[in-house]
């Protein structure tokens, strides 16, 4: 009997897709629906609940890594390789609309041409695009995978723009310990990163001879063996994606 229900709310879901598509689908209708192709034949309906419960939005389920989506009840590898090829797939797609934009002669040219490197990317990805004489690109190369850090706001009077950024999920960490941070910037910028979950770091800021005015010894600021070890398991994360 209940493999029966299973069957018929099914034929419902894929009936309601066909007739119009999943605008009118609530975020967890969507897993569930994605969750048939990987599970035939058990209830997908609370495996999209607790996958929403754990990452909290649908945009979140999508970005996780296939680790993080196997440490939910009910999902295995395929599943999780299943959620993760979404927006992979999304952004070949995107990508391939990109191609068509040959040349950068205008402001727009640049928006359309750029954003679709960056659909679905949660972290820092920096791309180098080369054009030639005539704003006709040549080639566009993906420079690295980076870590955003907050450099010494204190300095350029960035205190209120670091204020608002650091709960938006821009920036993943901020340097706190700086040569021209003062103790209550420090104790300003530490409550930041507790209350956000960032990463804290430090930098000497050396320039050696090219300073303009006396380098700050090495090692005058450092970051922690503990963030290191946060900024390394970050990376790590984000190049198995």
């Amino acid at each position: 009997m209940d493999e029966q229900l299973h069957q018929d709310h099914r034929a419902r879901m894929h009936q309601r897709v066909k007739n119009s598509g999943m605008d009118d689908f609530a975020d967890h209708e969507v897993l569930e629906y994605l969750l048939y192709f990987a599970i035939p034949r058990r209830d997908t309906n609370p495996i999209a609940h607790r996958l929403l419960k754990k990452f909290g939005s649908f945009a979140r389920v999508l970005e996780a890594s296939e680790e993080e989506l196997c440490q939910v009840e009910g999902i295995g590898p395929n599943s999780a390789r299943l959620l993760r090829a979404v927006l992979l797939v999304d952004r070949h797609y995107q990508n391939s609309r990109r191609r068509k934009v040959r040349q950068l002669a205008s402001c727009s040219d640049v928006v359309d041409y750029c954003v679709p490197l960056f659909h679905g990317v949660n972290h820092e990805v920096v791309y180098m695009i080369g054009v030639d004489d005539g704003l006709k690109v040549l080639q566009t190369v993906k420079q690295a995978h980076g870590i955003a850090v907050f450099a010494h706001p204190s300095v350029y009077r960035s205190m209120e723009l670091v204020r608002r950024l650091a709960p938006s999920g821009f920036i993943d960490g901020i340097e706190v310990y700086h040569p021209r941070n003062t103790e209550e910037d420090q104790q300003q910028l530490l409550t930041l990163c507790r209350q956000n979950g960032l990463l804290i770091t430090g930098g000497t800021d050396f320039h050696g001879s090219y300073a303009s005015r006396r380098a700050n010894p090495l090692a005058t600021c450092v970051t922690d063996e503990e963030n290191l070890k946060g900024i390394f398991e970050l990376h790590r994360q984000r190049s198995a994606r």
